[in-house]
């Protein structure tokens, strides 16, 4: 044993056939109206399950058919009340989460200007008025040149409209920008307005969201839509 470096336990130890831990428990506690308590087997607590199942207005989870048993008297706890359910077929359908938006793009490197467009709104704390007042900007990536800016102390979807108006009749018109593919990369929650949304998708080819990042809160970050 000490060339093949085990211990005697190693040795000796025969793997047993059965699981290990507790056998599931065959029956529950139950405690009636005067106090005395009773055995139930699991088939009867089965059958009680299906009978609260019956009632639209108690077709519980396992989660509530545990409070729903425990209110009768039955001594029981969530994971029995789980694997029981699992038995009976009982257990409701997991709902599937609707998809999310995940980070795609960390960085964006544009070749050529009007290529890749930033918009991004912050607000700033005017001290005279006790108010914050928001600043829309739109800038080129490439270039830096900022393409349009609108500060109030409140911003609208109107406003973000009237900005993408401008940017397109100023900018993107005369350098014959349209046809060509552009890249949009908006922070916020500006681009989750359906509005806006239709509004942009009508005129741009493309548009690109920025998401926050738990492993980085610093840089920009781009998902395709």
């Amino acid at each position: 044993m000490q060339i093949a470096k085990i211990s005697k336990h190693q040795y000796y130890y025969k793997p047993k056939s059965t699981k290990q831990g507790l056998k599931p428990s065959l029956s529950s506690i139950y405690i009636d109206s005067d106090g005395i308590k009773k055995s139930i087997l699991n088939p009867d607590i089965i059958a009680l399950m299906r009978l609260i199942h019956q009632d639209v207005d108690t077709d519980y989870g396992h989660r509530k058919m545990t409070t729903a048993l425990k209110l009768k008297g039955y001594q029981i706890n969530h994971k029995k009340v789980y694997r029981l359910m699992k038995e009976a077929q009982l257990l409701k359908e997991k709902h599937e989460k609707p998809s999310k938006m995940y980070v795609k793009y960390r960085k964006v490197f544009p070749k050529q200007p009007f290529e890749v467009l930033e918009m991004d709104i912050k607000f700033v704390w005017v001290e005279e008025f006790k108010m914050h007042a928001y600043i829309l900007t739109t800038i080129d990536t490439f270039t830096r040149i900022l393409l349009h800016r609108y500060t109030a102390y409140s911003i609208k979807k109107e406003d973000v409209k009237r900005a993408w108006e401008d940017i397109i009749i100023n900018h993107l018109q005369p350098n014959n920008c349209l046809e060509k593919k552009i890249h949009i990369e908006v922070s916020g929650l500006a681009p989750y307005k359906s509005d806006f949304l239709i509004y942009v998708v009508a005129n741009i080819q493309k548009l690109f969201i920025s998401l926050p990042c738990k492993e980085q809160t610093t840089g920009e970050f781009y998902t395709d839509v």
